[in-house]
């Protein structure tokens, strides 16, 4: 969950959704335990943020993307690899 909220925007007239897809464990090669996890976040926007009206208020897709996330632990220290693609062209990578 704090990946996810971490994504979230501030700006006015923009709205964030997310999902998450999978999270799994893993032992690596080193013996050591991995993270694995996926998630989905799209990024609306409104055409005025400004206006008084919903109906002023248009809401448009800025992007689409799909965020991999491995997370392990080294010398006390919390370490994080991400790695992102348009939701497009997520199965063109695997």
């Amino acid at each position: 969950e704090q990946y996810l909220v971490e994504f979230m925007s501030t700006r006015i007239g923009v709205k964030r959704e997310s999902s998450l897809i999978s999270a799994s464990q893993r032992e690596g090669p080193d013996g050591k335990l991995y993270y694995d996890v996926e998630y989905n976040i799209k990024s609306f926007s409104d055409t005025n943020q400004f206006a008084i009206t919903p109906e002023e208020r248009v809401q448009q897709m800025e992007w689409d993307r799909r965020l991999f996330t491995t997370l392990g632990v080294a010398n006390n220290r919390l370490y994080s690899l991400r790695v992102q693609a348009p939701e497009q062209k997520v199965n063109e990578f695997r």
